[in-house]
């Protein structure tokens, strides 16, 4: 990771894929606050990054992305929509990960991907109300290549025309 992060010099902010670096594997999940801790020291003082991906609190596994920055965790958001059998128990909320003069809103992988649907219009309405917009870009971190498929192009429009 810091290897990518120093080619990523110059950005305002480095994306890394669902489930970097942490992967579920049947094995035991680390913690919440494991992840957190090396996230934190794997991120750079120059550019803020958001990473993550399964990981445990308490009995419960999540699925996390984690806003990092100059070794400190800035924000953290919790995927909502389980996708095709996943094992995790959903967050409740949508947040607005903010860092210097910088936002976005993260989703995961297929939170946006459920849309047109009464959950996803809601889940928009949402991200409008955090502030999405030209300024305050939606940012999806995936496990997969598949968003270039035709499933994707709908969704990915419904959130980008709906957002401006």
């Amino acid at each position: 990771m810091p290897a990518l992060l120093d080619a990523a010099e110059g950005a305002d902010l480095a994306i890394f894929p669902e489930c970097m670096p942490f992967y579920l594997t049947g094995k035991k999940t680390i913690s919440q606050e494991c992840a957190e801790d090396i996230l934190a020291r794997f991120s750079s003082e120059k550019i803020a990054m958001i990473a993550g991906g399964y990981v445990r609190q308490g009995q419960e596994i999540k699925n996390g992305a984690f806003l990092a920055k100059n070794g400190s965790i800035l924000g953290r958001y919790f995927k909502r929509k389980i996708w095709r059998g996943e094992r995790f128990t959903p967050g409740d909320a949508g947040v607005k990960f903010e860092w210097g003069k910088h936002s976005c809103i993260p989703l995961i992988c297929a939170d946006a991907g459920d849309n047109p649907s009464p959950s996803g219009t809601q889940m928009m309405a949402e991200a409008l109300a955090l502030g999405a917009g030209k300024n305050v870009p939606i940012v999806i971190p995936s496990y997969g290549a598949g968003l270039m498929k035709p499933y994707w192009h709908e969704p990915l429009s419904l959130w980008a025309k709906g957002t401006g």
